[in-house]
């Protein structure tokens, strides 16, 4: 009960702020098209790795995992922060609307932030608009064991991952069964996993 779970596909650097980010879109329904300016601050120790300038625009999928840019322009234009939203924006050009998020956002440190570091992976936001600034802090991003995930966003992340390799019928009788795993044997865990697998089609993440 004291493992974390990580939500999004990306750096855990980048999930407390993509936490914010996406609920205050959400909840907010923030027009990405009025977006001016997205300050992302993190502890320092994590800047280097997803705050680096040579990585704003990300070229592969392993580069989008360490772009808090990228990460921001996806939870404010497209509201979403899953595996395949991070490959379906990186296979090809990065869509303008995108790119204009991208350009306004930066990644700071904050002294309340490094205080609580490494302890508290904390972070904070702000999204100025053309009508209004929206703030917002935390102290863990979810999936760590102070906030876990729901049974229900567990079990989203796992069907995103897995029905592709192999098959929504496989997905779900893996499911059934991790959900009961105290009374299921090892064998019965994996058989779904080895079943014929030749007419699921695998997405692929390099070019």
């Amino acid at each position: 009960m004291k493992v974390g779970v990580k939500p999004y596909p990306c750096c855990r650097y980048m999930h407390a702020p993509l936490d914010l980010l996406l609920d205050l879109a959400e909840t907010e329904s923030i027009d990405p098209a009025t977006v001016e300016s997205v300050r992302v601050r993190i502890a320092t120790p994590g800047i280097e790795l997803i705050g680096h300038p040579e990585n704003t625009y990300p070229q592969s999928f392993v580069d989008a995992q360490f772009s808090m840019p990228f990460g921001s322009a996806l939870a404010l234009g497209r509201r979403d922060a899953g595996v395949d939203t991070f490959l379906e924006t990186v296979d090809g050009d990065i869509p303008d609307d995108l790119r204009r998020l991208v350009d306004r956002t930066t990644v700071e440190s904050a002294e309340w932030i490094d205080d609580a570091y490494p302890e508290k992976w904390a972070a904070d936001v702000v999204v100025e608009t053309t009508d209004e600034t929206y703030e917002a802090a935390t102290e863990y991003a979810s999936g760590e064991p102070e906030k876990p995930l729901s049974w229900d966003e567990l079990v989203a992340k796992f069907d995103e991952l897995v029905v592709p390799v192999v098959g929504e019928s496989a997905t779900a009788d893996a499911r059934d069964r991790i959900e009961t795993l105290e009374s299921t044997d090892v064998a019965a865990l994996v058989e779904p996993f080895a079943r014929d697998r030749s007419s699921v089609t695998t997405p692929s993440t390099t070019d």
